[in-house]
Parts: C-alpha cells; structure tokens; sequence
C-alpha cells in the first residue's frame, strides 16, 4: 500500500525527523519526502493494507506541529472529465477557448 500526503513541511532536516519517527511507528518499506514540490510530498510504503495507516501518519505530523493531508487521485478525474469530455462536441475556436 502507498499513501501520498500533502504538507507543510520544507525544512531537510525537519523531514529527516518526521521520517525516522514514522518509520520507527510502522513497518515501512520506503519512507520519503519530495520537497522540491509544491505540496512537499510525504509518502510512505508498506507491505499491508493498514486501513490506519493514514489516520497514524497525520496524527504524527500533527504531534510534530505540522500539518498533513492525505491525496487521493478523484479531484483530478473529476476536474479532467469535465474539461475534456465535452471536447469532441465542439469545433474550432471553441476547443480552442475551452482551454483557457
């Protein structure tokens, strides 16, 4: 299972703690951070299907002063269908504008 958060996490050092404290709290395959992103990615693989694993790991952050939310990939398919779905009905600069 992965888990993807969004945070407020942007310090290298801060992100080392949070990762060795999670990791000590649950039998993690990969524990990282993307911080050159703009959501500073926390993510975190294991083996099992912990249904708890993100309730663990946004009470961690929050016991550590930060926030984490989980994200999922159902806003963007949502925001994708509306978009490109009604594309094929129109013609011209009518595509065109769509996009803008």
């Amino acid at each position: 299972m992965i888990e993807v958060f969004r945070t407020d996490v942007t310090c290298p050092i801060k992100a080392s703690e949070i990762v060795d404290v999670i990791s000590s709290h649950v039998a993690a395959i990969e524990v990282n951070f993307d911080l050159e992103d703009c959501d500073h990615i926390f993510r975190i693989s294991t083996k099992g299907n912990d249904a708890d694993l993100a309730l663990l790991v946004i009470k961690q952050f929050e016991m550590m002063g930060h926030f984490a939310a989980l994200l999922d990939d159902k806003p963007l398919q949502t925001i994708s269908s509306k978009v490109f779905a009604p594309i094929h009905q129109k013609r011209g600069i009518n595509v065109f504008l769509s996009f803008i």
